[in-house]
């Protein structure tokens, strides 16, 4: 067996392969969201009870009056433990990137009018949750599925017998999930913050009269060179800008670029619509709001020739 070939036949083995730690198991249709409740309801018109929304690919506008069908899919995070599906990915989530938001958000809220407290440990909480916020978004998820499982054939289809027996195995395992590609959250954020080392935040207000918007993936995230790898080309995450309710915006960089001496900075409506702007573009599909008129009038700004 080739070295190339041994290295495939490992990973393809551990991928079929049950874990050792036992996961709760599931066997009814799960609906998943690939942007958490908990923020979603964070954008919401409380005085119309609704959540704009504008879907660029299809170029429409449409609004909901709940959280559960908005930025969501059926089975997204089901994996298979021990030859059954298993919902580790999804309970995970809940218990350690979503169960505290409430705390740390209205910890940040508070500190914007009494600029007391360190919110440090606030603000690195819930930018975990944008940090996982593409890998867990369903197009990105199935856009992974299409590489790895090509990859995976076409090892399979020049490889050694054993090699090839082992893939085939693991092939069929994942022709039970809806989605193939499984990461852990929890440790992905852990390990890009370890890997930004030292780093500062903004925080960015607005008035009631302009709105940042939400994407389908919870925020915006931005590669640069931190890190010496062997690879020249390699980048690792290294700022990420997440809206937090529709006046609220962190902004995360790491100080191997630059230091961020500011705190907090009320923006106008130019400052706005730059994010906005890298929030749209940087959506895969939609981007929700608190204001159907904001809504539609800053698409109209950015999408313009």
């Amino acid at each position: 067996m080739t070295r190339f070939e041994t290295r495939h036949y490992s990973y393809a083995k551990r991928y079929g392969q049950a874990k050792q730690t036992r996961a709760p198991m599931i066997s009814n249709m799960n609906n998943h969201h690939y942007v958490s409740q908990c923020l979603i309801k964070n954008f919401f018109n409380r005085h119309e009870k609704k959540i704009f929304i504008y879907d660029k690919k299809q170029d429409n506008y449409f609004d909901r009056q709940g959280t559960r069908r908005i930025f969501s899919e059926n089975n997204l995070n089901i994996t298979i433990d021990n030859n059954q599906l298993s919902d580790k990915l999804e309970t995970d989530l809940d218990k350690y990137i979503e169960k505290n938001f409430k705390t740390h958000y209205d910890n940040i809220i508070s500190s914007l009018t009494t600029c007391e407290g360190d919110i440090r440990e606030s603000i690195k909480y819930i930018g975990r949750m944008g940090l996982v916020g593409e890998i867990r978004n369903k197009d990105y998820k199935k856009q992974t599925d299409v590489h790895m499982l090509g990859v995976f054939r076409e090892i399979s289809n020049h490889a050694a017998p054993e090699l090839k027996q082992n893939i085939d195995k693991t092939l069929k395992q994942l022709d039970k999930l809806e989605y193939k590609t499984s990461v852990d959250f929890v440790k992905f954020a852990d390990e890009v913050f370890s890997k930004m080392g030292d780093w500062s935040f903004n925080i960015f207000t607005t008035d009631s009269k302009y709105f940042f918007l939400l994407p389908d993936c919870t925020a915006v995230i931005k590669r640069h060179r931190i890190n010496d790898y062997f690879n020249p080309d390699a980048l690792d995450i290294a700022e990420l800008g997440m809206p937090i309710d529709n006046h609220t915006y962190i902004h995360i960089v790491s100080n191997k670029i630059r230091t961020k001496n500011l705190r907090v900075k009320k923006l106008n409506d130019s400052g706005v619509l730059h994010l906005n702007k890298m929030t749209y573009e940087f959506a895969k599909q939609q981007v929700g709001c608190g204001d159907e008129y904001y809504l539609k009038e800053t698409i109209k700004k950015i999408a313009s020739p």
